[in-house]
């Protein structure tokens, strides 16, 4: 079982978790909010849940090949393709995202908006020599 709460502007914060292959979401008295079965999500094979938004929670590390991101909206049940980039590091005010890149023959440390938009190459060097 995953856990994870926020409060995007509600008056108190709402945990969310995945019990089996049903993404939950609970009052902080314990009262269910919201439970769905989602086809996509096995057991155990998930890796991680945050809130995207107020009604949005994403489950990260689905699908065959365990990279995939569903997002869930809490308020009509719909389930959509979700975005990796909030399983990164993220600013603390959850605008900006960090990673790695490969860019031609040298690794590049890059900022961008969650979107993927505004990429700033913060710095970029030569990969490590392989040892043998």
């Amino acid at each position: 079982m995953i856990t994870t709460s926020a409060n995007h502007g509600m008056a108190t914060a709402q945990p969310a978790l995945v019990v089996a292959e049903e993404p939950e979401v609970h009052t902080l008295s314990g009262r269910l909010l919201f439970r769905k079965s989602v086809p996509e999500l096995h057991r155990n094979q998930h890796n991680g849940l945050v809130w995207a938004d107020k009604n949005h929670i994403l489950i990260g590390g689905t699908g065959t090949s365990s990279v995939r991101a569903i997002s869930v909206d809490i308020t009509s049940g719909r389930i959509l393709t979700g975005d990796n980039r909030y399983f990164g590091m993220l600013s603390p005010d959850r605008r900006l995202v960090a990673g790695v890149a490969t860019i031609g023959r040298s690794v590049a440390l890059r900022v961008s908006r969650l979107d993927g938009s505004h990429v700033q190459t913060l710095a970029r060097r030569a990969p490590c020599p392989r040892s043998h």
